[in-house]
C-alpha cells in the first residue's frame, strides 16, 4: 500500500492520499490538491474544523469531479450540502456503528471496506479501517487523526496513518512555563484532544506487527528534524511489543 501525505498540521490544512486514488480529510487550498484531481475516486472526511474539511475545496473538486463519493457522519452533511453543494447522491454517511461497508470506486476497479470508529476531539470526529480489492496495492489501512487517544484495536493492519502531536513532557514544560509568566496556553487544549507521541507508539507496539506493518505518522507539533534525529521517522518500523 502507498501512502502521499499532501499536507498535514493544521497550519497548511490535512489531506493525505491512499493507493493514489483514495483521500483522507480535505483541508488544504484547491491549487494544493489540483495535481491529484484525476486520481481521486472516494474522500473520506474526519470532521468538520477547517483545516480537515476545507468547503470551497470540496465544492470546486465535487464540481469539478462529479463522479467522486464523499464518506463522512452526519455532523458534516449539511455542511456539505448547503455550503460545498455536494449533491446527496455522492454523499455515503457512516456512523461508528456500521458494520463494514463496502464503496466501489467511482472509476477504478477497487472495491473499498470501510469501518468507521469513534474518535476523542473537541467536536464529533470519525476515523477509518479501510480494506481494499481488487487492486495492485491491496491491503488494510487505518487513518486516526485530532484524537486523545484511539479507543479500539485493530491488529496487524498493513498500514498505520496515526497521529503522533507532540511529546508528554515537551508540553507540560511549555505549560509550566507559560503559566509561571501569567501567559495563555493552548497546550492544554492540544494534550486534551490531541494524541502524544507516547500514547501513539504504545497503541501501535500493542497492535501493529513488527514484521510487516508500516507506520505514517501525522499531524506533528514536533520539529520534522528533531523526529528523524530521534530515530522516529514520519514512515517508520513498527516499535518493538513489550
Amino acid at each position: 500500500m502507498t501512502c502521499e501525505i499532501i499536507s498535514t498540521g493544521s497550519k497548511h490544512g490535512n489531506a493525505v492520499l491512499l493507493n493514489g486514488s483514495l483521500l483522507f480529510d480535505c483541508g488544504v487550498s484547491f491549487q494544493k490538491l489540483s495535481p491529484y484531481l484525476k486520481q481521486i475516486s472516494i474522500v473520506f472526511l474526519t470532521h468538520k474544523h477547517c483545516d480537515h474539511s476545507n468547503l470551497p475545496t470540496i465544492r470546486k473538486l465535487h464540481r469539478r469531479r462529479p463522479m467522486i463519493r464523499f464518506v463522512c457522519g452526519k455532523n458534516l452533511l449539511t455542511d456539505l450540502v448547503c455550503k460545498a453543494n455536494v449533491s446527496l447522491n455522492n454523499i455515503i454517511l457512516v456512523t461508528p456503528e456500521d458494520a463494514p461497508k463496502s464503496i466501489p470506486g467511482a472509476e477504478f476497479h477497487e472495491t473499498v471496506w470501510v469501518s468507521p470508529f469513534h474518535l476523542i476531539h473537541d467536536v464529533e470526529n470519525i476515523g477509518y479501517i479501510v480494506r481494499i480489492e481488487g487492486s495492485d496495492d491491496d491491503g488494510t489501512a487505518m487513518y486516526a487523526t485530532d484524537t486523545h487517544h484511539i479507543p479500539i484495536p485493530a491488529p496487524g493492519l498493513d498500514l498505520y496513518m496515526v497521529e503522533a502531536n507532540f511529546r508528554q513532557e515537551d508540553m507540560q514544560q511549555r505549560i509550566a512555563q507559560k503559566a509561571a509568566k501569567g501567559e495563555f496556553s493552548y497546550e492544554g487544549r492540544v494534550m486534551e484532544s490531541h494524541m502524544s507521541m507516547e500514547t501513539a507508539l504504545q497503541w501501535l507496539s500493542e497492535n501493529a506487527d513488527p514484521l510487516r506493518s508500516k507506520i505514517v505518522f501525522l499531524h506533528g507539533h514536533i520539529d520534522e528534524n528533531e523526529v528523524c534525529n530521534n530515530g522516529m521517522d514520519r514512515t517508520a518500523p513498527v516499535p518493538e511489543r513489550t
